[in-house]
């Protein structure tokens, strides 16, 4: 028991830090590419934080141990409402923008509401897994068209601040189209002036970022992946040696596991202020979860669902997610107080899983 309890640690540990390493070459890929960041922030980064969900579900799954990966699902959505948002609000006051973010929490709500919908017949089957991931796709590129109506507004107020007037690109005479494009040309020129060719060093490491970038995601996409194979059967062997279900390890101690990299952007983003990311990335892995991980999941094999998560996980989840809108709903500020609520339904959570273990 005491090696499948430090292989599935060892586990846990390379599993979250290979996510971190893949997320940021795809980051560094999106922008290589051209793709904006407030589109890398709403999406990638909460993708990004899922991975671990995503490897160790699909792992599970393909081993025929699919209470894993339902419970790793569940349990992850749950842990980032209470565990994290709610040590979180301990440590600092977080500002929500209602009308912004009431929109987002509707599509959490939805799609917990079709999840539990297609596992109403006991199993989430690959048809189910093709419709949940065709949802999140549709998700991810709502997201987009919003990503690119943002940057247009940016554009908009750039465009007043230098001719002092309301214009879109296409409304521009030429003569002010040229006006925009010099801005970065007068920058370059400043910078040769000072001996630097931004150009030309750029040029040159260009093909070197990229491939570099692809080796990295390459070798931490390897390691998720070895990684997902021993923390699902040390979890198993740890379920036999303790002779509780495979289900409430996934609930309990992978859920928990597979969160921490929600749980290290939580920081990051309250040492910056930036309570929007926050809040943005517990909703979007929690959707990534759902549709993606389930999705893709459930096309390897069925997702079974158990008494357990019909009587308790499912209910309790769904609890979770209206009280989080509750809190969004009523322009929500959170404190210290609304910390220990969130920490003590924690609490519950896990205080139920060990009274239906018997331990």
């Amino acid at each position: 028991m005491i090696a499948d309890i430090t292989i599935l640690l060892v586990s846990l540990l390379v599993l979250t830090r290979s996510s971190d390493m893949l997320l940021e070459s795809a980051v560094g890929i999106a922008k290589y590419f051209g793709l904006t960041e407030f589109f890398i922030g709403t999406t990638l980064v909460a993708l990004g934080t899922s991975l671990p969900e995503l490897a160790s579900s699909i792992i599970a799954t393909s081993a025929g141990h699919s209470t894993i990966a339902i419970g790793n699902i569940l349990g992850s959505n749950i842990t980032n409402i209470t565990l994290i948002l709610g040590i979180a609000s301990i440590l600092a006051v977080i500002k929500v923008k209602e009308k912004y973010f009431l929109n987002k929490i509707n599509y959490l709500i939805a799609a917990s509401l079709i999840f539990i919908i297609l596992s109403l017949d006991g199993a989430i089957t690959w048809v189910d897994g093709i419709l949940l991931t065709t949802l999140f796709v549709a998700y991810i590129v709502k997201e987009k068209k919003e990503a690119l109506k943002g940057e247009e507004k940016k554009i908009q107020r750039l465009i007043q601040e230098l001719f002092g007037k309301k214009k879109t690109l296409e409304e521009l005479t030429e003569e002010e189209k040229g006006t925009l494009r010099n801005i970065d040309a007068k920058t370059k020129k400043e910078l040769r002036a000072k001996g630097i060719d931004l150009e030309k060093s750029l040029k040159q490491t260009k093909t070197i970022y990229l491939v570099k970038l692809f080796g990295i995601s390459l070798f931490a996409l390897a390691a998720l992946v070895a990684s997902s194979k021993f923390l699902v059967s040390s979890a198993v062997g740890l379920a036999e040696a303790m002779s509780i279900s495979e289900e409430i390890i996934a609930l309990s101690l992978i859920a928990f596991g597979t969160s921490i990299p929600e749980l290290a952007v939580t920081f990051s983003s309250l040492k910056k202020g930036l309570s929007s990311i926050l809040i943005g990335n517990l909703i979007g892995s929690n959707m990534a979860n759902l549709l993606l991980v389930g999705g893709i999941s459930a096309m390897i094999g069925p997702l079974v669902v158990t008494a357990l998560d019909w009587w308790f996980t499912i209910p309790f989840m769904i609890f979770v997610t209206l009280m989080f809108k509750n809190y969004i709903n009523t322009k929500w500020m959170s404190k210290v107080f609304e910390g220990v609520v969130l920490l003590f339904f924690y609490a519950i959570f896990l205080l139920t899983l060990v009274l239906t273990t018997g331990i």
